[in-house]
């Protein structure tokens, strides 16, 4: 039996869940799976087995369960543009996944999807596993990052975001999306990011950048930065937003809440010690920056599996 815990009212209650009718779901995501509607703006309907898209956005006050991960005569690909959630199949094995996580779950393959708090934005596909249009793949599942994808399938899923959903009158676009998305499927060890740790950077950036992931703890302070890079701390400040898109202070947060994840999910160390070990210092300061870049507190994700 899992549980969950929510805050109501500033308080944490914990709920039995069972699946997917645990809580209650957004009616944008109220979604009907046998619905058969014409695919095509000429009036063909579509074919047996041709993958239905969906595009779905939604602003979330608490988790609540994602229901196409409890259609198991479906096969479905689902990639994340925006938001946060956690995977957790029927042994009980959880798996963060967030912006840019891809995952493909074979027919029969039945799992629970709880999204976090906060603003979604998620492309989602679904077919008949009897159809042609799509291969069969061996595995029960995938959960990968498109940043380990090839550019065609980077290109192709900049391509369906431009038209926000609307892929009616382009099914062979949407077609080739979901096929490149699958044959670029890996198995990666961390299906989620939240730092942008490789790219043209200058050399002693690049050597900083991998300093910080490997050794969030540190008191990553400006002035130890700019040492460890060769740069002025001045010069190194204006760079390092020009590149990351955020300040050294929040870059170094957000690999401390890498290294944070993992140990939540899947240890029994306590939160004091995390927060310790991954340079938040102390359990608030790991509270709050768990809650603002997961969607979960910390308490929802260690949970999550029941006790």
């Amino acid at each position: 039996m899992s549980y969950l815990q929510e805050n109501e009212n500033g308080k944490e209650r914990k709920i039995r869940a069972t699946g997917s009718t645990a809580l209650v779901t957004p009616p944008i995501y109220d979604i009907a799976l046998d619905a058969d509607k014409p695919r095509y703006q000429n009036g063909l309907t579509r074919p047996l087995g041709f993958p239905r898209f969906l595009h779905r956005l939604c602003d979330l006050e608490s988790p609540v369960y994602h229901p196409i991960s409890r259609e198991p005569d479906f096969a479905r690909y689902l990639q994340i543009l925006t938001g946060t959630a956690l995977l957790i199949d029927e042994d009980g094995k959880t798996t963060f996944v967030s912006a840019g996580s891809c995952i493909y779950l074979a027919e029969n393959f039945v799992c629970d999807l709880l999204l976090g708090r906060g603003e979604h934005n998620w492309l989602t596909a679904y077919w008949e596993p009897t159809g042609h249009f799509v291969p069969s793949v061996s595995e029960p599942y995938a959960i990968f990052h498109l940043d380990k994808t090839s550019e065609s399938s980077k290109a192709l899923t900049r391509e369906i975001c431009l038209r926000d959903g609307a892929t009616d009158d382009v099914p062979h676009l949407l077609l080739a999306w979901i096929n490149s998305q699958i044959h670029d499927r890996t198995t990666n060890n961390t299906p989620f990011k939240f730092t942008r740790s490789s790219g043209e950077f200058e050399e002693n950036l690049q050597l900083l950048l991998e300093a910080i992931l490997a050794s969030p703890q540190t008191d990553w302070n400006l002035a130890r930065a700019a040492q460890v890079a060769g740069y002025s701390p001045f010069h190194l400040s204006r760079i390092f937003r020009a590149n990351l898109a955020v300040g050294l202070p929040k870059f170094v947060e957000l690999c401390r809440t890498e290294a944070a994840i993992p140990l939540i999910l899947h240890s029994h160390t306590p939160m004091h010690m995390i927060s310790e070990q991954c340079g938040f210092g102390t359990p608030q300061a790991m509270r709050t920056a768990i809650r603002e870049h997961t969607g979960f507190l910390p308490t929802e994700l260690r949970g999550r599996g029941g006790e």
